[in-house]
């Protein structure tokens, strides 16, 4: 914990006057995302069958509380 405090330390001391904040590193007024595409379908029933105790379209998980 010393060492990253130590590291804040040395980064509060540089000199940012007239530097503005970014919002990400790389920036150019646009975010380039990709298309948001399904590519594998509907796999509730692989993905339930695959749990080792359900009930219906549920889970079942030992109670916590």
């Amino acid at each position: 914990m010393d060492e990253i405090i130590e590291f804040f330390d040395k980064i509060s001391e540089v000199d940012t006057e007239g530097v503005e904040p970014m919002v990400q590193p790389v920036y150019d007024e646009k975010n380039k995302l990709r298309e948001d595409v399904v590519t594998n379908g509907d796999m509730r029933e692989e993905l339930m069958n695959s749990a080792p105790v359900s009930d219906k379209d549920y889970y079942v998980v030992p109670r916590s509380i």
